[in-house]
């Protein structure tokens, strides 16, 4: 019992003994939170932004889709295509072009990098195809109101000079133009801006994946489609620009469907004038051929020789009664003079 005794351990003893080393205790829990503060402070700050898309279609409802998905699933397919239709990456090419969000300018605050997106002093345009012009990075600083440095040594465009704002540089295959926007002033004269076009296909996929659109539990007509990014204004441009690609490629199709069936119907009347002329056509060649008469043409020669019929009897009655009234009056002249 004694031999197990002193095998046991005894707690009041080890916490003195640890306390002795209470320093690296104090150590550790300084790293640690000194390395999650420094990880923290250089991860780049992740905004979203949410709009709510209305699919103007009364089916559309989640009761109307479980009554329909009983018998047939038209109304789920059609909502399911309109989320893939948003998520697409065609759709997300077109945003992409229109807003030239492709091109990537970010700077350091303190550790942290930070997009600035249209809020970047110095805009870059790039006169050239996808093709020719995939990639480029460079790191770009304000020197004074009109002049730039600009260092790049992304191949094959390789860059290292001061650029007038507003001048058109040869890089590679393609031109890039430098110039001004309203953020440019004095205190960004000195700071690194980073500049990376990125490609097409890239930059697409990149949004693509970040973009989440779903269908909404209480409204099944309403898709709330939201998006991931490292600029709030960037975010809200892109969904707002996606929004109305969406409609506005909704209305082109309407109108296509619309020019499409005015075209048909067109067609088809045509068509029909075309054989109706040509029954017309051999009705008169078989009347003519049989000597047969049109009752509407004989009919109308019937009213117009009625009409003549008409107009001469009452020539002719007028001009008997016109002789009556002449021969009542001769005979009234001579009754004057008759003998006694």
């Amino acid at each position: 019992m004694q031999e197990q005794s002193k095998k046991q351990i005894n707690l009041i003893d080890l916490a003195y003994y640890l306390l002795g080393y209470w320093y690296w205790f104090v150590i550790s829990i300084i790293l640690v939170l000194s390395y999650t503060f420094y990880k923290y402070s250089k991860t780049r700050q992740v905004y979203r932004s949410d709009a709510k898309v209305i699919i103007k279609d009364q089916a559309n409802t989640r009761s109307g889709v479980r009554m329909d998905a009983f018998n047939n699933v038209i109304n789920l397919v059609d909502m399911s295509n309109e989320i893939l239709y948003l998520k697409s990456k065609m759709m997300m090419s077109r945003v992409v072009n229109t807003l030239n969000t492709d091109v990537s300018y970010t700077t350091k605050v303190r550790l942290r990098e930070r997009e600035l997106y249209d809020q970047s002093p110095i805009k870059l345009s790039f006169l050239r195809d996808e093709e020719s012009f995939p990639s480029f990075a460079a790191v770009i600083v304000p020197i004074d109101d009109n002049t730039i440095s600009v260092v790049s040594t992304s191949a094959p465009f390789v860059l290292n000079k001061k650029v007038i704002l507003g001048d058109t540089i040869f890089s590679g295959k393609n031109w890039i133009v430098f110039t001004k926007n309203p953020a440019y002033s004095k205190e960004m004269y000195g700071k690194e801006i980073h500049v990376t076009k990125m490609p097409l296909k890239k930059a697409v996929n990149s949004f693509v994946a970040r973009l989440n659109v779903l269908q909404d539990k209480d409204n099944g007509n309403i898709l709330t489609t939201s998006l991931q990014d490292y600029n709030i204004f960037r975010a809200n441009d892109i969904i707002s620009c996606l929004v109305d690609e969406y409609n506005q490629n909704t209305m082109d199709e309407k109108m296509k469907i619309a020019k499409n069936t005015s075209n048909f119907i067109n067609n088809r009347i045509a068509i029909i004038e075309e054989e109706l002329g040509a029954v017309e056509d051999n009705m008169a060649k078989f009347r003519i051929k049989e000597r047969m008469m049109n009752a509407s043409s004989t009919a109308a020669g019937y009213l117009g020789r009625s009409d003549v019929y008409n107009e001469q009897i009452v020539n002719i009655e007028t001009k008997i009664k016109l002789a009556d009234y002449l021969k009542s009056t001769v005979d009234e002249a001579f009754s004057k003079y008759e003998t006694i």
